[in-house]
């Protein structure tokens, strides 16, 4: 995929992806994101040189049809480049837990996709240690926060074909994909259980009553 050229380093930041969105242009990345967010605003957690949050404006694709295949495709190259497992639409996984977070938001027609990544993180709030984890956590290498954005940063720009169908991720997705057994829940307020991503990348999710196919705006993770 074709990233920014320009690429700006924050000693410290509020949000990366605010950086990014207010610019509407390059990468921006930070060790020290003092309110980073995921999905629904959620907070992602992370102290001082311990995560790598990164940004980047899909400036080459705006107005792109299908923009969550973008942030898809992201995920993917990551769980490859750090043998992570994929869990739908936006967790990596490690062990069972997440290690790292994708936000795709679109402004004005512009696609910026976030990253968080757990490096060096030993401890979590208690509402959140079960079910987080780092690279240190589970006695990986943990690569500086720089050397991580740019081996992050190769990674997605060798992916290719940036994606127009899921057909263009579908294969690599499925290889690391950990769906399966997720709770979530519906946003009308049902609580269920993912079956499987489909053959369109949709969710197959069940409340143990009736089954149903969503769209990445119909789940809310983190249950």
């Amino acid at each position: 995929m074709i990233l920014p050229a320009r690429v700006i380093h924050l000693e410290k930041t509020a949000s990366t992806q605010d950086d990014a969105v207010a610019a509407g242009f390059g990468i921006f990345w930070t060790a020290n994101q003092t309110q980073g967010k995921g999905r629904y605003d959620r907070q992602w957690f992370s102290k001082p040189g311990e995560a790598l949050a990164m940004s980047i404006c899909f400036e080459v694709y705006r107005n792109h049809p299908k923009p969550y295949l973008l942030g898809m495709a992201v995920a993917i190259a990551v769980a490859e480049e750090l043998d992570l497992l994929v869990q739908w639409p936006n967790d990596l996984v490690l062990n069972g837990k997440k290690i790292a977070g994708i936000l795709t938001e679109v402004h004005n027609g512009l696609i910026v996709v976030g990253i968080g990544l757990n490096l060096a993180t030993t401890e979590f709030p208690e509402d959140i240690q079960h079910r987080a984890t780092s690279l240190a956590i589970e006695g990986r290498v943990v690569p500086t926060p720089e050397s991580a954005m740019l081996r992050l940063t190769q990674a997605i720009e060798a992916f290719e074909p940036a994606p127009l169908e899921w057909s263009d991720v579908k294969s690599r997705w499925h290889k690391r994909d950990q769906t399966a057994g997720k709770n979530f829940k519906h946003t009308d307020g049902r609580l269920g259980r993912a079956i499987c991503v489909d053959d369109t990348g949709a969710l197959t999710w069940s409340d143990g009553k009736e089954e149903l196919t969503l769209s990445v705006g119909e789940a809310l993770w983190g249950l």
